[in-house]
């Protein structure tokens, strides 16, 4: 009977781990980002910039580790809300100032998010980026664009489109491809500018979220 050399017994003995190990690994995709927010850094929650039936702006955040009054504000995030009659209790939770993929999933609801676009802007020059990251060398904003879809049984719905702009102490372009296997960044597309100039055309949305980061800075 051939039996296999040691060396090759081990191989596969640490095989074998790397792929037990593997298997128990979550999938970073699977996330929400309230969900990675509060595994980083330990806490979470929503402050609403602007909210009605149509869209919303709001800032995601997590206490400072030093000072628990203050908020470390750490993505903005764009909603433009699409169907939403059919899931009209959790949509009015999320008027509210519940969380989006938390009201959901609390509810029994699977969330994918479809259509990725990522680009990054740097060194912006509205004040409102410009107090954002005051205190960081890194300009580099990191912007997401999707489209959420929530299933339940036989229910699949087009809840919204968001874009999100991540804080670059928490998410960069680079995080952003890992976590979504992707190589590309969007060069030009409307949909996420027309979703950025969204906040940045709003005076009222842009003079509350820089009294709110001008409030924790």
């Amino acid at each position: 009977m051939n039996q296999l050399p040691k060396t090759s017994c081990l191989y596969f003995f640490f095989l074998f781990i790397l792929i037990s190990c593997s298997d128990n690994h979550e999938d970073k995709d699977t996330l929400l980002n309230s969900e990675r927010i509060e595994n980083k850094f330990g806490s979470y929650g929503v402050d609403i910039v602007q909210s009605d039936n149509q869209s919303r702006v709001s800032f995601l955040y997590s206490l400072d580790s030093n000072n628990k009054i203050k908020k470390n504000y750490h993505t903005l995030a764009v909603v433009k809300f699409k169907e939403t009659i059919k899931v009209s209790a959790i949509h009015k939770r999320i008027l509210n100032g519940g969380s989006i993929g938390e009201s959901f999933k609390k509810k029994g609801w699977e969330i994918d998010k479809k259509n990725h676009q990522m680009m990054v802007i740097s060194n912006p020059n509205q004040d409102l980026f410009k107090s954002w990251l005051s205190k960081i060398n890194d300009e580099n904003l990191a912007l997401h664009f999707y489209k959420l879809y929530v299933t339940k049984k036989n229910h699949n719905y087009f809840y919204a489109e968001i874009l999100e702009l991540h804080h670059p102490a928490y998410l960069s372009i680079s995080d952003l491809k890992s976590f979504f296997n992707s190589d590309e960044e969007t060069q030009n597309n409307e949909k996420l500018l027309s979703m950025l100039n969204f906040i940045l055309d709003n005076k009222p949305a842009l003079d509350e979220a820089l009294f709110l980061i001008n409030e924790n800075l």
